[in-house]
């Protein structure tokens, strides 16, 4: 979680915009890849 943080500190000075574009790209993916599984076994689970 600091490494995130650290990682948003750094990049949110403006000359590492596009930096912090990427990286809030990764942790989107990231979570949807974490929450996506989830939501499909929980369906599964009520179907």
């Amino acid at each position: 979680m600091t490494g995130i943080f650290v990682l948003f500190l750094f990049c949110s000075r403006p000359i590492y915009s596009s930096c912090f574009y990427s990286a809030t790209k990764v942790l989107i993916f990231i979570r949807v890849a974490i929450v996506l599984p989830k939501n499909i076994s929980f369906r599964l689970v009520i179907y």
